[in-house]
């Protein structure tokens, strides 16, 4: 019997138990006194980042409102950017996990395939399809997996720079553990992130929670914690389920439309805009520009034009005009990340423009980038 018909039961009796009784039960773990988790703020933040080796697996909530702007490029991926979702994951190494999305039909599978290049495999119970992405994107939109607590811990603590400060937080229960935490608060005032939130099992530096705050914002734009949780590795066939013959399967290196814009363009960058220099560092597509340091970044992506009169044409309607030498652009802003869409006036050549900086900042990075072109 195939993991996926064994599992039909649980997935009925975890979709419930996320409905109803984990939604109770946490309250009330949670609720008990918490004493000092013994780690210093820079042991949690280094710990946290060091933590791709811990086995576990367990229940996750992720809420975001992020509000980003909606685009023609977007896809049904970036909803979760905007909504709550609970997911199960199961680590037992960075080339060796599985996460599920819980839904109320039964969930969407993703989990990573042994082919040495990032790739997974997806499976959808609702619309009975598997996908196999064969090499993980240098860009594309967030998925769930990116979003459980340890992997956004770690993704988010990847960007910071020398300037950033590492503040005390006090200890608090998630899924049942006395959590150490960190507030991690950007040094560049430009930036439109105002501080990252972490808590870690103290005991081994798993991140059990964070939260993400936009500038002046007293709740999170985004916060993912586990509801409970288990060390030790998970059994080999459910970190790579059997999935039932009859779904349908396809195979792409392109999982959706940013991937597939990125991937086609070779147009050249500035090594500078503005004040912000083109980072090295980053492992992104030929022709993709990250730029600035720490918490304040911004990404270049130059659009071909099948899609630049779609796409500008609809964020013209929504966003607002700004006037730029070189070109136009039109401006979405959202709480934490602001979106440009901007063309040259010489040759009409797009870009899609989007950072962690306050919209005059970002606004002042889009000037520079037309006159430098």
């Amino acid at each position: 019997m195939s993991v996926v018909r064994r599992d039909t039961t649980r997935r009925w009796v975890t979709v419930l138990v996320a409905i109803g009784l984990v939604g109770v039960t946490p309250l009330l773990i949670n609720a008990r006194p918490v004493g000092a988790a013994g780690l210093s703020a820079e042991e949690v933040v280094a710990d946290a980042k060091h933590s791709a080796a811990i086995p576990h697996d367990g229940l996750v909530e992720i809420e975001a409102t992020l509000g980003l702007p909606k685009l023609p490029i977007a896809t049904g991926n970036v909803a979760i950017l905007d909504r709550t979702t609970r997911a199960r994951t199961w680590w037992a190494s960075s080339t060796s996990w599985r996460v599920d999305t819980l839904t109320g039909t039964g969930q969407d599978i993703t989990y990573a395939t042994a082919n040495g290049r990032g790739g997974v495999r997806q499976w959808s119970f609702e619309n009975a399809t598997v996908t196999d992405v064969v090499v993980d994107p240098a860009l594309r939109f967030a998925r769930t997996d990116d979003l459980v607590p340890p992997q956004a811990a770690r993704h988010i603590l990847g960007w910071m720079g020398p300037t950033d400060r590492v503040e005390p937080l006090a200890a608090r229960r998630v899924a049942g553990i006395a959590a150490a935490g960190a507030r991690i608060v950007p040094g560049d005032a430009r930036s439109s992130v105002g501080h990252i939130d972490l808590w870690v099992d103290p005991a081994n530096g798993l991140p059990l929670e964070v939260e993400v705050f936009a500038v002046g914002g007293t709740r999170p734009v985004l916060a993912t914690r586990f509801l409970d949780v288990q060390l030790g590795r998970p059994a080999a066939d459910v970190l790579a389920p059997t999935f039932v013959s009859t779904a349908r399967h396809r195979t792409t290196s392109t999982p959706d439309l940013l991937s597939r814009i990125s991937a086609n363009g070779n147009v050249p960058l500035p090594d500078r805009i503005g004040d912000l220099d083109r980072m090295t560092t980053e492992v992104v597509p030929v022709g993709i520009g990250t730029y600035g340091v720490g918490f304040t970044r911004v990404m270049v992506v130059p659009i071909p034009g099948r899609f630049m009169d779609e796409i500008f044409d609809s964020v013209s309607k929504t966003g607002t005009k700004l006037t730029v030498a070189g070109g136009e652009a039109s401006l979405l802003p959202s709480p934490l990340v602001t979106v440009i869409v901007a063309r040259t006036s010489a040759d009409g050549q797009g870009f899609l423009v989007a950072g962690t900086l306050k919209p005059a900042a970002l606004e002042a990075a889009i000037a520079a980038l037309l006159v430098a072109r």
